[in-house]
């Protein structure tokens, strides 16, 4: 009963926000069905760009994860122009509602494009950290939070983006997101390739993403129609609620948002209700004790850029509560930063054990506290 009254509690709050519900009670039933099954049972998959960062600042349109890595000061003048150019010809695609299979394609074989344009250009994994440091684009309010939550109780958040995994690696560090982008390789100050697979923006469903086979319940957040097809490969799910933001007023188009999501969030540019539900998803109803990042024995961040050595994984397992899995050399499935063959300048970075967990620390309890790359 506690429950029900906590779920309709919550939707009545929904209700008198802008946020617009496909079906009430089949958004209800997933509702609680997560919650019957508990966060053990749940993982994330997320957008990035105007999904967890803001659509929006001070009026103005924000700048996606590429964008940001096009304005490392290191690149060309002649990409730029070619990008632009490529970019510019493509715009009238991005605008059209309904694109047909061959259309979805063609915006993607131009974005790969601009992708490989990059490979050879003077840039350092540095140059583009400075880059994201300098450039106005937020996180949406309470989006770290969320990313904080999710870590203390450890449910996975699997971030899918056609932007750059780099800029988008740096942004959400220290939280445990497994991001899966598109990469580039340095080598000696140069851009030497990009990883393959690649994502675009119609693709996201063909991505083998990193999920924890074991959780049945998924909770998918995005900002554009397609968003809501990326889990569409992951097997044996038994529930997934699917949570878009939904950017303007126009009637028509969140009319064919809602065919693909069961509620849409308007002109929201935080994580507050997103927040909320994974609140509730987190209450205990079978009085079992949630393990939290505070035992740090037990917890490391799985996707922050570190090549642990076998001592340092000998020493986690000497160190675990009995409670514990045995630590891995490699985290969690594969990341697509520590797991490419290689960045060969500050990507990779070797961490005492003691370091490591103050780091954890530092990074996911203090929020709002950035740790510094070594």
């Amino acid at each position: 009963m506690e429950v029900k009254q906590k779920i309709d509690s919550l939707v009545k709050m929904f209700l008198l926000s802008n946020v617009v519900l496909k079906d009430e009670e089949d958004f209800k039933n997933k509702l609680s069905t997560i919650v019957t099954d508990g966060v053990d049972n749940l993982q994330y998959v997320a957008d990035f760009d105007d999904t967890l960062t803001k659509h929006t600042v001070n009026g103005k349109k924000t700048f996606n994860s590429f964008e940001i890595f096009c304005k490392t000061k290191t690149l060309s003048q002649s990409f730029l122009d070619r990008g632009t150019e490529l970019f510019v010809n493509m715009k009238p695609l991005l605008n059209k509602h309904d694109l047909t299979k061959e259309e979805q394609q063609q915006v993607d074989d131009v974005l790969e494009k601009i992708i490989a344009l990059i490979v050879g250009e003077k840039v350092n994994i540095e140059d583009v950290y400075e880059c994201v440091d300098q450039v106005n684009t937020p996180l949406k309010d309470g989006c770290r939070e969320t990313l904080s939550l999710l870590a203390s109780h450890r449910v996975p958040i699997i971030i899918v983006s056609a932007g750059s995994g780099d800029v988008i690696n740096y942004l959400v560090r220290g939280y445990g997101a497994r991001v899966v982008a598109n990469f580039y390789i340095f080598d000696e100050g140069r851009i030497t390739a990009y990883v393959r697979p690649w994502v675009g923006l119609y693709n996201k469903n063909q991505r083998a993403l990193p999920v924890d086979d074991d959780r049945h319940n998924i909770v998918l957040l995005g900002d554009h129609t397609w968003d809501s097809k990326m889990a569409d490969n992951v097997p044996n799910v038994k529930t997934i609620l699917k949570v878009g933001f939904f950017y303007g007023n126009d009637e028509m188009k969140m009319r064919r948002y809602l065919e693909h999501y069961d509620v849409l969030l308007l002109n929201d540019e935080s994580t507050d209700k997103i927040n909320d539900m994974f609140r509730l998803f987190s209450i205990d109803v079978s009085n079992k004790t949630t393990r939290t990042v505070t035992d740090l024995n037990y917890w490391i961040d799985p996707i922050l850029p570190i090549e642990v050595t076998d001592e340092a994984v000998s020493v986690m397992n000497s160190r675990r509560s009995p409670s514990a899995p045995t630590q891995r050399k490699v985290p969690y499935h594969h990341n697509l930063i520590t797991d490419h063959p290689v960045n060969k300048q500050t990507t990779l970075v070797k961490y005492h054990i003691d370091e490591l967990c103050a780091r954890c620390k530092e990074s996911v309890i203090m929020e709002g506290r950035d740790s510094k790359m070594a």
